[in-house]
């Protein structure tokens, strides 16, 4: 890797403004960037003067390396247009004393302008408040403000918005909003900068509850990484795959996040990460996964569950590409279903179009059903009874007897049920644990089964299934 080099400056004892995080993020950010192989510069608390002389110092050193930092955290405001960082020893009197006592950072880009071959990046971790705009009389506004002007090979992150505030963290925090996501999110290989940043802002627009939205203004030519990892199909092992997946889902298990968040966020993490399609990380991870509880699928068996999954939980195909969100992702083709899966014809001579006829009623405060059908005697059948919310949820087993499957009678602890309206599923569990008349009828993996009452999945095959809405009025019981 070529020199790459980094100015870390945290100024977190302002005379007259303090503030809690920007030593704590200063020291993390450069614990990071030494890890990537950053030649760092740290300084914590400096005033005017050192600031100018460090600024004049760097400069001089980009011209020997490939890529070049700045990072910042501490206070930062814009006066004209202008943005400046505010050293410890910023006087705030007046605009002009507080433009000559703080660092211009548009004159900064304007200095490395001349290094367009090289990656320069700045990242600005302030305008957590702005304690200026009240003592300094001019025009003196919150936040940054844009960078209309930046030179060629520059990216630049500002920790909010323009003209916007960001926030210092939380009490228990050791570090800023924005800092305390940057540190995990750069750690994360193969990934070119701007899909970074684009991570960053997604988490801290959902931790900010959407309060604080970072900023970038790229003028890069070429890609940016900030660590690259190299991988070939035999270093790709399903071991190491499902430890890192299991690591993340760990990380993000912390964040509140959304059930779906949790589940895919760590798997779009393994696609950066190892630059596989998500079907292939998906399929190394679920063979590591089911090999632990004494499970074993054929790769095609893993692909077609995996994608059922990976599409409950969010992964949308939009306009011929796969998305989380608005994160474009290369899904793969999975394996097609090995033969025996596939969904076979009834034999001819032997199909049954299950029939299914249901009637509720109530009988000692309890509510019974009884559907007439045309499946074999001994047929065995699961009911289920439930409010939309599910806060009423029970179920009962069942047979065939003679043309007719007879339910319990439903109750709530005892007691009769509340009028409203319930939902009643019937469903069949798969045909190899049906007694031996049914399975001869049903055929193997249920192929002989037909009609609306019936369902097909690659891996159980056909079952029946009926679902119904059930309305209760004292002692009406209404099916639909």
């Amino acid at each position: 890797m070529k020199k790459r080099i980094a100015l870390v400056i945290g100024n977190s004892n302002y005379y007259n403004s303090p503030l809690k995080n920007p030593i704590n993020d200063s020291n993390d950010i450069t614990d990071v960037l030494t890890q990537l192989g950053f030649e760092v510069e740290k300084h914590l608390d400096i005033t005017h003067i050192e600031m100018e002389t460090t600024f004049i110092r760097f400069i001089k050193n980009i011209k020997d390396c490939e890529a070049s930092l700045v990072y910042f955290a501490g206070h930062g405001l814009q006066i004209k247009g202008e943005n400046y960082l505010a050293p410890v020893d910023i006087e705030a009197t007046d605009e002009v004393t507080a433009i000559s006592t703080s660092y211009n950072i548009n004159d900064y880009l304007r200095k490395i302008s001349n290094f367009r071959e090289k990656t320069n990046i700045i990242i600005l971790d302030a305008c957590r408040n702005n304690p200026f705009i009240n003592t300094i009389r001019g025009p003196v506004s919150n936040g940054f403000a844009p960078f209309k002007e930046a030179p060629i090979g520059t990216f630049i992150s500002y920790s909010t918005s323009p003209d916007s505030l960001a926030g210092d963290g939380k009490k228990e925090d050791s570090n800023g909003l924005y800092t305390g996501i940057l540190k995990e999110c750069i750690k994360i290989p193969n990934i070119i900068i701007e899909e970074t940043f684009k991570l960053v802002r997604s988490e801290l627009s959902r931790i900010s509850g959407g309060n604080q939205i970072s900023w970038e203004h790229s003028s890069l030519i070429g890609d940016f990484y900030f660590s690259v990892i190299e991988h070939t199909d035999f270093e790709l092992a399903q071991e190491d795959v499902y430890q890192f997946i299991t690591e993340r889902s760990d990380f993000y298990k912390n964040k509140n996040l959304s059930i779906y968040d949790t589940e895919c966020l760590p798997i779009v993490d393994a696609y950066f990460k190892y630059q596989k399609p998500i079907i292939e990380i998906m399929r190394l991870y679920s063979r590591e996964s089911y090999s632990r509880i004494n499970q074993k699928f054929t790769d095609n068996e893993l692909d077609f569950i995996n994608m059922g999954y990976l599409s409950s939980w969010g992964f949308e195909y939009k306009e011929h590409r796969w998305y989380y969100g608005d994160q474009y992702v290369k899904m793969g083709d999975p394996l097609p279903l090995p033969e025996r899966l596939l969904e076979k014809e009834p034999i001819e001579g032997k199909e049954l179009i299950v029939e299914l006829s249901p009637k509720g009623y109530m009988r000692d405060s309890n509510i019974f059903f009884r559907i007439n059908t045309n499946l074999p005697n001994k047929t065995k059948l699961m009911f289920t009874l439930y409010t939309r919310d599910n806060k009423y949820r029970a179920q009962c087993k069942t047979d065939v007897i003679d043309g007719a499957i007879l339910t319990e009678g439903f109750s709530y602890k005892g007691n009769q049920l509340e009028d409203g309206m319930y939902l009643l599923s019937l469903s069949s569990p798969l045909t190899d644990l049906q007694p031996e008349n049914v399975k001869t009828q049903f055929g193997v993996s249920g192929r002989n089964l037909m009609g609306k009452f019936v369902r097909y999945g690659a891996l159980g095959g056909k079952s029946v299934r009926g679902e119904w809405t059930v309305i209760k009025s004292k002692e009406l019981v209404e099916i639909y």
